[in-house]
């Protein structure tokens, strides 16, 4: 991920949905980026490596078109005891796209948190 200075600083976290399939129960969490975070009481647990406002990914990699949050996406790694760690990236405004696979949960990104200044 390549992100320009002045975009990966004016973010402090995500913001997590859990939604609860059988129920349609969901919650949101707040997950600042680099700190492995439970999700409740879902026995997830989430850490957010990077977060990217405006994704895109061409010739160089992946990167942000601007920093405006037009099409968002969380780079996640989601642990479940006793199963293995998913490591990807979560699209707010396509969450059908790569989604974590959990039988009872659903687990999107609902937005970036901005650093405060």
């Amino acid at each position: 991920v390549h992100l320009d200075p002045a975009i990966r600083s004016a973010w402090s976290g995500v913001r997590i949905k859990v939604t609860n399939r059988k129920t349609g129960a969901s919650t949101t969490y707040d997950v600042p980026l680099g700190s492995p975070t439970k999700l409740g009481s879902s026995g997830l647990t989430l850490t957010a490596d990077s977060f990217v406002p405006d994704f895109v990914m061409g010739a160089d990699g992946i990167t942000s078109r601007s920093p405006n949050p037009k099409n968002t996406a969380a780079h996640v790694v989601i642990s479940e005891k006793g199963k293995p760690d998913f490591k990807g990236w979560l699209f707010g405004t396509m969450p059908d796209i790569h989604p974590f696979p959990h039988d009872l949960y659903e687990v999107t990104l609902d937005s970036g948190i901005p650093a405060k200044k």
